[in-house]
């Protein structure tokens, strides 16, 4: 995910890549790409089961979470942030796949974070729905990659950096 992504850029492995960190490391550049909002979502149905008092550390602890990784802390983040104190979900299911982590909320097996890109249509139709109205949280993004001499990675920064900004906005 984005924040861990910046680990492998400063390894040599890759030679850019999109990071939640704004400070270029030394021998790199970076440009700004925008800002993504996640939400925290579920079905309604799950949220009458898990949560029927609303949002509290209790049924955030015991419901199922989605989360990508096991080092995706926006889940932990935002919940931290609305109930006011540190929590540990006791059953999460990592799923490193944007389409397959999705489903997992679509069809009532988990709550978690998700892109509003991600989810604008099962939103609209009301097949998914907000936990908390204070549960999400914009993302700041950029393109990181090595200050070098490259025409193939100059072209492919200056198309991502341009298709991310009209995306992001």
């Amino acid at each position: 995910d984005q924040e861990q992504t910046h680990k492998l850029l400063r390894g040599g492995v890759v030679v850019g890549c999109i990071s939640d960190l704004a400070s270029p490391m030394q021998g790199c550049k970076v440009d700004f790409l925008g800002a993504m909002k996640y939400r925290l979502l579920a079905r309604p149905e799950f949220i009458s089961k898990w949560f029927p008092e609303g949002l509290t550390v209790s049924a955030a602890e015991n419901a199922p979470a989605v989360m990508f990784t096991r080092k995706d802390m926006l889940h932990y983040k935002i919940l931290q942030r609305v109930l006011g104190e540190a929590i540990k979900v006791k059953a999460i299911h990592y799923v490193p796949s944007n389409d397959q982590f999705m489903k997992m909320i679509s069809l009532g097996y988990a709550y978690g974070m998700v892109p509003d890109w991600q989810s604008k249509t099962l939103r609209s139709k009301g097949e998914v729905v907000e936990v908390h109205e204070r549960a999400h949280d914009s993302v700041k993004h950029y393109w990181h990659c090595w200050n070098i001499d490259s025409m193939p990675l100059k072209t492919l920064s200056k198309r991502l950096v341009n298709k991310a900004k009209i995306l992001l906005s």
